[in-house]
Formats: structure tokens, sequence, C-alpha cells
């Protein structure tokens, strides 16, 4: 970067989310956002395929870095489970980030698993006169227990680099070095359970209320997801800006997404404009990345809402409303817009 820009995102993975990360990436770029994108990746297969990305403004380093920037990590390392370790890593992360921007810019933690439909400006544009941005999971109905998780999901949190931003993420580094761990607990879960307490921090703190910010299988049951003549998505008339692909899986030979542990189904707009493309070219990422035997215990992006065991029973039991695409799933053969 020749100089420090107003706006930088950052975010996370290791080989097996590799592929997810750069579906993101690309499709940030493809809506019209060129901010810089900060990739910490946690294996040496992950960063060798990040830096053959090509796509403009991708400053990819190893873990390795942020753990000489930050010694403290190190001390949990070997304490806490891989997962429970790049949750540690998130603030760290986004702190690094900040440091690379301007005077009161931005810098955004991204989930690798998002999907940008068109250019989350809106969401800036909300910010204006705040420090902290967090979005709402906003669950579906009947899913009121699921806020023991966090009422706010970390797929999206942006920190300005002020002195009101600066020390709500350093409190929420700290607390994540204190713990985190991947279960709920006494209102703490991992590193998303703390979003709660972040309002009581510092002022400045704001609820983002685009509705098409950080839409996913926890709720869409509580949107109205339509879409226009020419296929634009819309989330309760307003532009869909970003879906997080949470839950969808590579089961043997298929792909599936199990909305219904959401109390939900996915109507024709959800499953045709949202999901399966993005199955389409995750499955084709997939495809193209050598396959290595240590594929199967890499990163999940798992952040709660179910056990582990319990999400591995369920995708082999596919119920009404489930979807379920084929592993060589192309765009030859799916549909390319909602039927009638």
């Amino acid at each position: 970067m020749k100089s420090k820009p107003e706006r930088i995102y950052c975010t996370y993975f290791d080989h097996a989310y590799e592929a997810r990360g750069h579906l993101m990436a690309s499709s940030l770029r493809a809506a019209g956002d060129h901010a810089p994108l900060l990739v910490v990746c946690f294996d040496d297969e992950s960063l060798a395929r990040t830096e053959t990305w090509g796509i403009d403004d991708v400053i990819a380093v190893g873990v390795s870095e942020i753990e000489q920037r930050f010694p403290a990590l190190l001390k949990r390392k070997a304490e806490r489970t891989p997962a429970e370790y790049f949750f540690t890593c998130t603030p760290w992360i986004t702190a690094w980030a900040l440091t690379l921007t301007a005077e009161s810019g931005w810098a955004t933690y991204l989930d690798a698993d998002l999907m940008f439909a068109s250019n989350p400006e809106p969401v800036f544009d909300e910010l204006a006169h705040s420090s902290v941005g967090i979005i709402a999971h906003r669950f579906n109905p009947g899913l009121e227990e699921l806020t023991r998780f966090g009422t706010y999901n970390v797929g999206w949190v942006s920190f300005r680099a002020d002195e009101r931003g600066r020390a709500v993420l350093e409190w929420w580094g700290e607390r994540c070095l204190e713990w985190c761990r991947d279960r709920a607990i006494d209102g703490r879960f991992a590193d998303q359970g703390y979003l709660d307490s972040f309002a009581d921090v510092a002022e400045g703190v704001h609820v983002i209320g685009h509705p098409g910010a950080d839409v996913a299988p926890w709720n869409i049951g509580s949107h109205t997801i339509t879409h226009t003549e020419t296929n634009s998505v819309l989330v309760d008339e307003q532009p869909l800006l970003f879906f997080h692909m949470h839950g969808i899986r590579r089961v043997d030979q298929r792909y599936v997404c199990r909305v219904s542990i959401y109390h939900t189904t996915a109507n024709d707009t959800v499953r045709e404009l949202i999901l399966t493309p993005y199955v389409i070219d995750l499955a084709a990422a997939e495809a193209a990345r050598p396959a290595t035997k240590s594929a199967k215990r890499g990163m999940r992006g798992f952040r709660g809402f179910r056990s582990r065991q319990s999400i591995r029973r369920a995708e082999r039991h596919l119920v009404a409303g489930d979807l379920s695409w084929p592993a060589n799933v192309s765009r030859d053969d799916t549909p390319t817009s909602p039927t009638p």
C-alpha cells in the first residue's frame, strides 16, 4: 500500500477454508469494493494458495507474523483447540489491520464464508458517526435459545481508528486472551459473546440495521427475501449486501445445507439466486485444488449453534426443505433463476 487507506478488511483461514476465502474476496471485488484485504493464513498450504489468487490489494501473511507482533497469543496456543485459537486471534488480527489504516479509518473483520452481492457502502454510511459497527443475528422465530451464543454475529465487525474504536478493540483482545472457548458459558462464547458488552466499554457502538447485511440461514425466516426482474436479490425491499454461507459442507459426494436446524426453509430466491450459485463456484474452486492428507483436519469455520457431532449427524439426514447438491454440480445442469 502506497499510503494508508481509509478502509481495510481482514480475515483468516487455513487450507480447508481457503477456497471460501477466495470466493469471498472475489465477490467483494466484483461488488465494487477495492479496499485492501489482509489475509492471515494458518498453515503453509493456505498461504501458498492465497499468494496465487491474483486479486488486487490482497495482503497474505502467515500466522507466525501475527504471533510475532502479539507474543501473548503464543502463550494461549497450546491451551486451546485449533478452533479456539482461531477465535482468540480474531481481535488481534483486526488490531493489526487497524494500524494499517489512515487516522480515523476503518478496519473490518470478515468471516471467510461471506459472499458479497453488492457494494457494502450502505454499512459505512450507517457508521458515519460511530466508532464500532456490529450486526445482530436477527434469529428466526423460535430460535431465541440461540442468543446464548451471542446477540451479535462476528461475520462483520468494524472498528474506527479513534480513541473509542481502539478502546473497544483492545478490550475485546484482552478478553479473548483470558477466555475463548468453543462453548457457551455464563454469557461468554468464543470471540462472539463478548460483542454483547461492547457498548459497555465505550460509546459509539452502532448496531448495523441494513437488512441486507449478514443475511444467513439463522435469519432468513426473519426477512422477506425476493428478487427483481433482473434477478437482483432484495431483503425487505433493500438490496442484499452479503450473505453468510454458514453450514454449507461437503459430505461424501454431495454438498449439503441444513436450513431446517434453524427452523426455516429456503425459498426459491434463496435457493436459486444465492445458495446454488455459491455451491457451484465452491465446488469448482475445491475441485481445482489438490487433495491433501490433512484436508479433513482443517478449519471448519464453525462458531457454535450446534455441536460438531450433531451437525455431522444432521448432514447425513436431510429433511424436507434442506438443500443438497452433487459435488460435480455445474451451471450447465442447474437453474440460474427462480422458478415461476
